[in-house]
């Protein structure tokens, strides 16, 4: 990798460029002894990007919407000042998510922080505040990593997903605090797909969200066990685990889960013949997970209720 090259990798889905866009690159204040290269690519975003990122010797790259519109010459110098005061720092964006809200879509979290949305920066007073993920429409590295053009092609998760695999590796994604901002926004629409939504939520809940045992007693009920387990399994919520203590006096239950247990790794298992509603409500209280930072209890003839990712 060459540490005194910057890309600039824009993703050209309209085919053409607008003269402000053009004319805000070139006029950017290239630092003395580094060397920018402009890299416009089609297709499928973020299999050019992945492409254009192996193609490209250049440590630091920025990969840019072409609806940004560059309104700080010193942009470069900006994110230089903040990759080198940290090489922890895998990602810099200019607005993003504190904290991910459980329907995974960043820029509708509730706890944001930038130059759009909500400018929440709460007391905090440096050149940058580490977030969860940032948004994609500029994103900036010091490091390549692969881009998961395996789940997601065009839509607004896969920068989300880049995200979290940067912290996956130990590296951190900060939002700049910038005294005047970076880029504006010419267009503001964001495709948001669900099934890549839930492909996002599948694939990174346990890299985001707590831990959640779901404790539920069963007793000779199964029809009423099946909703209650399948309510859990439909839930928005992705990170989670099914505690089941079966005492029943027939096989109905236990024959039931089992293609469950075939498909549901999470799903743990209990057949306790002999016991008591008490030794059975005593045997769920007496489990401990200690990766759980939560415990939700579900009787077997109760359901819990989709919600709704979008409030």
């Amino acid at each position: 990798m060459n540490d005194k090259k910057i890309a600039v990798i824009v993703h050209n889905a309209s085919g053409n460029f607008s003269a402000d866009f053009v004319r805000a690159l070139w006029n950017l204040d290239v630092p003395e002894g580094y060397a920018l290269k402009v890299l416009p690519v089609s297709g499928e975003k973020y299999r050019a990007y992945d492409s254009a990122m192996r193609e490209s010797d250049a440590r630091y790259k920025i990969y840019l919407s072409e609806n940004a519109v560059i309104l700080n010459a010193n942009l470069l110098s900006d994110i230089l000042k903040i990759f080198q005061s940290d090489e922890k720092i895998g990602v810099i964006g200019m607005s993003g998510a504190v904290e991910i809200s459980t329907h995974g879509v960043v820029l509708n979290s509730a706890n944001r922080c930038g130059k759009i949305n909500q400018n929440d920066w709460s007391g905090v007073d440096a050149d940058f505040r580490e977030v969860d993920a940032v948004d994609g429409w500029f994103i900036a590295t010091q490091y390549d990593i692969p881009w998961r053009h395996d789940i997601f092609s065009d839509d607004y998760f896969g920068e989300t997903a880049q995200c979290i695999e940067f912290k996956r590796r130990g590296y951190k994604c900060v939002v700049a605090n910038q005294i005047e901002p970076w880029l504006a926004l010419t267009v503001e629409n964001f495709s948001i797909d669900d099934p890549s939504r839930l492909k996002f939520l599948e694939e990174y809940s346990a890299d985001i969200y707590p831990l959640v045992s779901v404790i539920i007693p069963t007793f000779n009920r199964p029809k009423y066990f099946k909703e209650a387990l399948e309510s859990v399994l439909n839930q928005t919520y992705r990170h989670f685990e099914i505690v089941i203590s079966d005492d029943g006096t027939n096989d109905e239950t236990e024959q039931l889960i089992q293609p469950y247990l075939e498909k549901y790794p999470c799903i743990k298992y209990f057949r306790n013949r002999g016991f008591t509603s008490h030794d059975n409500w005593n045997f769920l209280r007496a489990y401990n997970n200690p990766d759980a930072e939560y415990v939700n209890w579900l009787l077997d003839d109760d359901y819990g209720i989709r919600a709704n990712w979008s409030s």
